[in-house]
């Protein structure tokens, strides 16, 4: 490590040691070697070793060494071993392990991560050994250090050149670029688990409305008291709903829908499921695309056979989406199920266009508004394919012993694959896409698709109770804890959906 300046330390050094601690939460990108991984494909940068070189009673190697000096054997020990639970030491314990001297520990640090990251190291250990009036004693001192010396080492000299958008968060993952910093990424856990597990030093939920704040939403968002005191109410009745309003984005989803439905008297009778709410919000938000491109009379709101064939159409759409592991689509995959960018752009309640290139159409990205929104459409083209047409789209090989019509088929048939297509999953990305296929199959889910996607008269679903024993048969099984317990979902799923 080069020595420090006499002059003042620059602004940039300053900004480099006040960043935020890494308690807040925070995904830590690190140099792993021998690991390769298909996604993160480039060589990481081999930075020099660095050595402690004491110039100045103040400097903040100095500083580091006298604070370490003040522990006794047995809270060097817990110090060290909280250091082996940070990403930087899970594999480089052993270089620390027998080292006892403050100076020796220092400089065993200091060549592992840089002094910037010793220091945020040292500080926070220092805190969980018990020793607070210590670290703080130690962050003020050291505010003023040159944290950056690694990160200046390599980038000087380098050749800047423009790169894109998926490398530069590639690289920042990795620790190849902003060696220093720490990532703190949201996602959506499908999303997360993409990211090679040795990158990440920690995972956090992040909530956002408390109990509070969403009654204080349902209850002052509308110039009515009474019908948001309804409308959270009829909402907490649904554990699944209360779960995913702590998002505002869903709460303005739930409180947009429900206090459409109570203007019917009869609304709110029985208790909320998810996949009865997400049946809703497609026919509310399709609604409100005939409303905003056809007109408010009568007649420009009726559902037409091709706003019909849009819905199922997306869904598969979305089925193949699932399938490949992507959230996003082009113009192309709307061709690939005979739609067009008009189709979409005439219902663009849905989905939103998320990237532009140029003016060539064939160029765009888009989304659905949520993927929730995407995993329930594919559920549902799952559910009426079968239900409609017979057509068991998760295992389209494999031919059926039933003889008679398709509506009559006992849905085990379709719910035994899925099921088991879902546990099979590494990460849980089915795992909501399972939770709605079965919520549909309700008798009080599956009216809200009759007149769309179903006759009116179409005859209910035969067989939910041999799916009901299936699930209670796999939850039996030694599976994963995660999948069991979203299998336990889908039986409060199956539950709320009762008429």
């Amino acid at each position: 490590m080069s020595n420090f300046r006499d002059d003042s330390d620059s602004e940039v050094d300053r900004i480099m040691m006040d960043r935020p601690s890494s308690s807040y939460g925070s995904m830590h990108s690190d140099d792993h070697e021998g690991e390769e991984d298909d996604e993160f494909e480039e060589h990481l940068l081999k930075l020099p070793a660095t050595r402690v070189r004491l110039h100045r009673s103040d400097s903040p190697e100095t500083q580091m060494v006298e604070c370490l000096s003040q522990l006794h054997p047995e809270e060097i020990a817990y110090f060290k071993r909280s250091l082996s639970t940070h990403c930087r030491f899970r594999k480089n314990y052993s270089r620390i392990a027998d080292l006892n001297d403050p100076l020796d520990l220092a400089d065993k640090m200091i060549e592992v991560c840089g002094l910037g990251e010793a220091l945020h190291l040292t500080i926070r250990a220092i805190q969980n050994v018990g020793k607070d009036n210590l670290a703080e004693y130690l962050r003020k001192t050291c505010r003023r250090g040159k944290a950056a010396s690694h990160f200046t080492k390599k980038f000087i000299g380098i050749q800047l050149t423009k790169a894109p958008l998926d490398a530069l968060l590639t690289s920042l993952i990795k620790g190849t670029l902003l060696p220093n910093a720490r990532v703190w990424i949201t996602s959506h856990v499908t999303a997360a688990h993409r990211i090679p597990p040795q990158l990440i030093d920690r995972y956090v939920e992040l909530r956002g409305f408390t109990d509070e704040k969403k009654e204080e939403y349902f209850t002052k968002r509308t110039t009515d008291p009474e019908l948001g005191r309804k409308v959270y109410n009829h909402m907490k009745r649904s554990k699944a709903l209360e779960i995913i309003c702590h998002l505002p984005l869903f709460s303005w989803m739930v409180a947009f829908i429900f206090e459409r439905g109570f203007r019917d008297p009869e609304y709110g009778k029985h208790p909320p499921g998810i996949t009865a709410f997400f049946s809703q919000l497609i026919i509310v938000q399709m609604n409100r695309s005939f409303e905003k491109y056809r007109g408010c009379n009568v007649e420009d709101q009726k559902w037409r056979d091709e706003d019909n064939r849009f819905i199922y159409m997306m869904g598969k759409m979305s089925y193949r989406m699932i399938q490949e592991g992507r959230d996003w689509f082009t113009v192309e995959d709307l061709t690939s199920v005979n739609l067009t960018y008009e189709d979409l752009r005439s219902r663009d309640e849905l989905t939103t266009e998320v990237k532009r290139k140029n003016e060539d159409i064939h160029t765009w990205v888009f989304k659905f508004v949520h993927i929730t929104v995407q995993e329930y459409m594919a559920a549902m083209y799952a559910y009426v394919a079968f239900r409609k047409h017979g057509k068991n789209v998760i295992e389209p090989s494999k031919m059926s012993w039933f003889q008679g019509p398709n509506k009559d088929r006992p849905v085990i048939e379709l719910y035994r694959p899925a099921i088991d297509r879902a546990l099979a999953s590494p990460n849980g990305h089915l795992d909501m896409f399972l939770r709605f296929l079965v919520g549909l199959v309700t008798p009080g889910t599956e009216d809200n698709l009759r007149g769309y996607l179903l006759g009116h008269y179409h005859p209910k679903a035969k067989g939910t109770e041999e799916v009901v024993k299936y699930i209670n048969k796999k939850m039996r099984d030694n599976i994963h804890p995660d999948r069991r317990r979203n299998l336990e979902l889908c039986l409060v799923e199956l539950e709320e959906g009762k008429e």
